[in-house]
């Protein structure tokens, strides 16, 4: 799903059973900005659609704010190592 709205184009994508929206839009030079959850990514477009482009940098996006959730988690605290004597 994609919609133009001020030069930015509205667009929604499923990760992993989750539906995640972003906007992006052509900068000059022949890059590509994506915005997501307060994040901003800038690349130089590739063979790739601007569609598809936009997709995975929205896919990488997410999985870095998830790996980085699941690092800083309470739950993942350090057990500690039984050592032999």
């Amino acid at each position: 799903m994609a919609d133009h709205t001020d030069g930015l184009t509205y667009f929604t994508h499923e990760i992993n059973g989750r539906l995640y929206a972003g906007w992006y839009r052509r900068r000059a030079g022949g890059s590509l900005e994506v915005f997501t959850r307060t994040k901003v990514r800038i690349e130089y477009l590739g063979k790739l659609s601007i569609e598809e482009h936009a997709r995975r940098m929205l896919v990488e996006l997410v999985s870095a704010d998830d790996f980085a959730a699941e690092r800083d988690s309470p739950q993942r605290q350090a057990v500690p190592s039984k050592r032999k004597k």
